[in-house]
């Protein structure tokens, strides 16, 4: 606190500036903006900095930000809202409930308003969160601020229910878009009764007549637990557990059978019936039963018990309910490896809360809670009535390609699969991954599959066709190689709809909650066929096949190659603006005003923002490394202390964009929003140290973050706070100089206390770049390691994920990352455009219903480069038919990355030339085959016939008349010039004759001033006659030619013929 003791001495007592205002005017005080810093504003405290004043305030004002935390702690020992109980906050819900409503509530508070994301759930009804803590926290004198995160969690600590509104009509969104004509669930007729609801009705009756009847307990808890599982459409529990427990000692089956059927006929509460079953299964597995993993242990005793009382339980797939806890209520349900009653109590509650909102605000008139678990399973993925396969054994579906050859008889003969090239890709990681044990199948892409054994109405069905299959034997040492024991009796099949093109795709498992690649595992290692009606009948590839709603983007698209030409100032600049974002946007309408133009240059800003649109400029010296991909030196990352580089591939902007096309990205609904959530930097490990690359590479591969520093358990609860951290290190490490501002003291407070769950987290290449991104859905963890070394963790989704790293100046255009371990990135420093798009375009994004976004590359100045150096084997590729996805796709390897590379279909190219460089019948022919031409004339009607007694329109064709004539049609003038500021007046007319047109001419006709005099007239230039020089002999006079300091008053009448120039008949004619 060295840096609290100066403030302390230069500005007074610290604990009277806290007593005051919270040391609010003390910070202002000390704020100093990099602006500050550029502009050379002087130090504004009364300390005395001799260094960096920018550095040296920041440091003081978090200094003075933890003093002020420190004597809230104080002030308030269990919180800011330590005063608040649940007694106040239902006095704030009864003050709500007078208000008449929400907003009536909010209304009478002068700072508050409703929420936009979180709102208290109470009775079925739904109430503003904040304003009810605001308000109960008025009334108990409790004189703090409080954000949304906090009241959540308060609300939360308390017992009571926050639900995530938007999310929530979301998921009623898509129910009602699968189950059309819905109204209320205690319909008998339509898709909710027929899918859903009919079938469930009757296995209750069955269920209920088991457990009545006079068998014993063990033959009771047979018959129900066969019927739960049985093999047929729509039934809960797993087929796969039902084949182990009869496989498994007889005590053991009796055991477990037993203990169903206690339950069935237990009368004891819920919760104490299903704990004492859960135990007995937990019992059962450690004897010998292994397939009651942990969500079998859960799901079948409540399931069976919810079959029996459907008003206090329903269906359960752990899946399912940990994504309705993130989804809906931002918790991680059942987080615990083992049973703990409070789960099961949590989850009860939450889905009763549902009951009633779906109730009361949606009107749906749920019966029980299985019509809750009906919308949650249809809302957060479809309809799941099919039984697949639940073998987690990894499987690998790897390209039959060799090269560019087929090598399925290589493999087969030489008992392996392998890569030609290791260039670090994430191919190359991926055969790292593999295991011996694993199962591995060779498949071809087929973008436009013929001859389908069902009708698809025309529309793209794209399939994999496997041609063998094994199991691994030898795993991976060089990222190239495997071992595999080739299957004799496999059958080639081919399998439609959820493909892959990549080379090495690990198939999602059955605890992925993917029902697609369930069923892709069931048709692949047990030989079961494809149901092509689940397809044809899921809303998702539905849509893409019979039509979706307006504006779908999901069909393949038509690439378009054009090139906007013609003369200077004709407006191809905004032609290719407008045409940029219709191409992305579809025939979005702006009107021909200033408003609309202006409207949608804000639109191309925009989606240049986003990168959907990336614009280049070509030259004489752009080549190939410049556009597609080269060699550029790389120094090492500061971190390594390394002054050294080395040359590695880097893209160009035709690769970047290419490969940005290619992958889809969930929207909407589907996506994932940065709304509410703290974005942080994070290093996992050190990026050029192979030898803790393994940090990096079991994060992600375990769904981990794991985090190094001290070996200290930080997971007690008096750790939420730093200062603790900070008095524990001292402790630990008495001969160290253990302050608050080192990295061991706040990379762990950042990590354990101020990453939060639903925050984004950014795992760092370096300095220079980043390489995954991910989703905090866990929280502190204490997992030691024997090497003593990062054994703090916390559980995390990756989202996106490119090992070789992508520059950090896409996430932001004016920074780099710092050497802090872990840090929150300010999200006025970052593209939220293109962060949001990268945590939505992950690999599962089009099994998950992810969009193929239209895409535009803009080439300025396209006929000033070597074509065919710049774009080499590419200019093939980009031809429609060989796009990515058409009939005649293709792929090239590239020479640097040696990495396969394809145009999308959804990339579309843009080009502009100006003829006034180079004539269109100059220009690489190869070029000319591949672009659609449109040419961008000069448009005179587009300018008024009068501005300010200049006959404007007039004068434009006279001058393009006498250019065409004198020169070619490819030099004319453009309207653009005097639209605009260019235009408005004669002042501003006069101006761009001077500024632009005639400077132009001049290019134009190699200063032959004769010539621009035809086109003009005398009434903007001027002559003069230059004697011979003396002691020239036979010499003649010539002529000097100059711009008018003012031009005549009747220029612009003698430009197009309505009056003669005054100097006809005192001036040589132009000749």
């Amino acid at each position: 606190m060295s840096d609290a003791r100066r403030v302390d001495q230069a500005h007074g007592d610290l604990d009277a500036h806290y007593r005051d205002d919270q040391m609010a005017s003390l910070l202002a005080t000390f704020a100093y903006t990099s602006a500050d810093a550029a502009s050379g504003r002087p130090n504004p405290t009364a300390l005395t900095i001799d260094g960096n004043i920018y550095n040296s305030l920041a440091s003081y004002r978090s200094a003075l930000t933890t003093y002020r935390r420190f004597c809230e702690a104080q002030e308030h020992p269990g919180g800011r809202l330590s005063g608040l109980d649940r007694a106040a906050i239902l006095a704030a819900i009864e003050a709500c409930d007078a208000a008449g409503s929400p907003e009536a509530f909010v209304g009478g508070m002068e700072d508050r308003g409703l929420p936009n994301r979180y709102w208290l759930v109470h009775a079925g009804r739904r109430y503003p969160s904040k304003a009810i803590v605001h308000w109960a926290m008025r009334q108990q004198g409790i004189e703090a601020s409080a954000g949304g995160s906090l009241c959540k969690a308060t609300l939360e600590e308390l017992g009571f229910v926050v639900i995530d509104w938007p999310e929530l009509q979301r998921a009623r969104d898509d129910f009602l878009r699968q189950m059309p004509g819905f109204t209320s669930f205690r319909e008998t007729a339509g898709a909710y009764w027929d899918i859903e609801r009919r079938y469930k009705n009757q296995l209750i009756e069955d269920a209920r007549a088991i457990a009545a009847g006079d068998d014993d307990d063990r033959t009771a808890g047979e018959g129900i637990y066969r019927i739960l599982v049985g093999g047929q459409q729509g039934v809960p529990l797993n087929w796969r557990t039902l084949s182990e427990v009869r496989s498994a000692e007889s005590a053991l089956t009796d055991r477990f059978y037993n203990a169903l059927g206690q339950l069935v006929r237990s009368e004891a509460p819920a919760e104490e019936a299903i704990a004492f079953a859960v135990r007995e299964l937990e019992a059962l597995r450690d004897a010998g039963i292994a397939g009651l993993r942990r969500g079998e242990v859960l799901s079948i005793p409540i399931t069976v018990w919810a079959t029996l009382h459907p008003e206090e339980a329903s269906w359960f797939k752990v899946a399912k309910i940990e994504e309705m806890g993130r989804r809906f209520f931002g918790r991680r349900l059942f987080p615990q490896n083992d049973y703990r009653e409070s789960d099961l109590a949590e989850w009860l509650q939450l889905m009763r809360a549902l009951f009633g909102l779906l109730d009361k605000e949606f009107g749906w008139e749920p019966q029980d809670l299985f019509d809750v678990q009906g919308f949650v399973w249809v809302a957060l993925g479809g309809n799941e009535r099919v039984n697949v396969a639940a073998d987690d054994t990894p499987i690998w579906l790897v390209t039959s390609l060799w090269g560019e050859e087929d090598g399925t008889d290589r493999f087969v003969e030489r008992g392996e699969w392998s890569l030609v090239y290791d260039n670090d890709s994430a191919n190359n990681r991926r055969v790292r991954e593999m295991q011996v044990g694993d199962r591995i199948f060779l498949k071809d892409f087929v973008p436009r599959a013929n001859d389908l054994p069902f009708d698809a109405g025309g529309g793209i069905v794209t399939a994999n066709r496997f041609r063998a299959g094994g199991t691994i034997t030898e795993a991976s040492e060089d990222g190239l190689r495997v071992g595999v024991a080739w299957d004799d009796t496999f059958t080639p099949r081919t399998w439609y709809f959820y493909t892959s093109n990549h080379a090495v795709w690990r198939l999602k498992g059955p605890s992925e909650n993917r029902p697609s690649a369930d069923m892709l595992r069931a048709f692949l290692l047990d030989d079961l066929p494809q149901d092509h009606a689940w397809f044809l009948n899921d809303p998702f590839w539905r849509d893409r096949l019979f039509g979706a709603p307006a504006n779908d983007k999901d069909a393949t698209m038509q690439p378009t190659n054009l090139i906007l030409y013609g003369p200077p100032g004709t407006g191809k600049t905004y032609r290719t603006a407008a045409e940029a974002v219709r191409l992305c946007d579809g025939d979005a309408e702006y009107s021909d005003d200033a408003a609309g133009r202006a409207a949608l240059m804000t639109r191309y800003g925009e989606l240049v923002a986003a990168r959907q649109i990336e614009f280049v400029t070509f030259h004489q010296n752009f080549s190939y490394e410049d556009f597609v991909e080269g060699l550029r030196p790389h120094t090492d990352d500061a971190e390594e202390g390394s002054t050294g580089f080395t040359l590695k591939p880097e893209a160009g902007i035709f690769r970047t964009i290419s490969e940005r096309a290619a992958k889809p990205v969930k929207t909407g609904s589907e996506g994932i929003s940065l709304e509410d959530r703290s974005v942080f930097k994070m290093s996992l490990g050190q990026s050029n140290d192979p030898h803790s690359a393994w940090v990096y590479e079991e994060s992600i591969q375990d769904g981990f973050a794991l985090f190094g520093f001290e070996d200290v358990d930080w997971s007690a609860a008096r750790f939420a706070s730093k200062d603790a951290i900070l008095a524990e290190l001292q402790t630990r490490l008495p001969d160290e100089n253990v302050t608050a501002q080192r990295g061991m003291v706040k990379s762990p407070d950042r990590f354990r206390n101020q990453l939060s769950l639903g925050d984004i987290v950014v795992a760092s290449k370096g300095l220079n770049a980043f390489r995954a991104i991910g989703l905090v859905e866990g929280e502190y963890e204490y997992a030691p390691k024997s090497h003593g070394s990062y054994s703090h963790r916390r559980k995390v989704r990756w989202l996106w994920e490119e090992p070789e790293g992508v520059p950090v100046a896409e996430l932001m255009s004016d920074r780099r990352f710092s050497l802090d371990t872990v840090y929150e990135l300010p999200k006025s420093s970052l593209n939220l455009a293109v962060l949001s798009r990268l945590i939505n375009s992950g690999e599962d994004a089009q099994a998950t219903g992810g969009e193929a976004l239209p895409h535009v590359l803009v080439i300025d100045e396209i006929n000033r480069a070597n074509i065919s150096k710049v774009f080499g084997e590419l200019i093939t590729l980009i031809e429609p038919d060989k796009r990515l996805g058409m009939a005649n796709a293709l792929k090239v390897r590239l020479p640097y990355s040696k990495r396969e590379f394809g145009v999308p279909a959804n990339l579309h190219i843009i080009g502009t030339m100006n003829t006034a460089d180079r004539s269109i019948a100059l220009l690489d022919t190869a070029l000319r085959r591949r672009f659609r031409f449109e040419e961008i004339a000069p448009e005179p009607r587009l300018l008024a016939e009068q501005v300010d007694g200049v006959p404007l329109r007039r004068v434009l064709e006279i001058m393009n008349e006498r250019i065409e004539y004198l020169h070619d049609r490819e030099h004319r003038i453009g309207h653009a010039f005097f639209m605009g500021d260019g235009g408005t007046d004669r002042k501003a007319i006069d101006a761009t004759m001077r500024d632009k047109v005639i400077p132009l001419l001049q290019e134009y006709f190699f200063d032959d001033w004769s010539r621009i005099a035809a086109v003009v007239g005398e009434g903007f230039i001027e002559k003069r006659k230059l004697p011979v020089p003396p002691g020239i002999e036979a010499g003649e006079d010539r002529l000097s030619w100059s711009v008018r300091s003012e031009f005549a008053s009747d220029a612009y009448d003698t430009l197009i013929g309505k009056a003669r120039p005054a100097s006809e008949n005192t001036a040589e004619q132009v000749v």
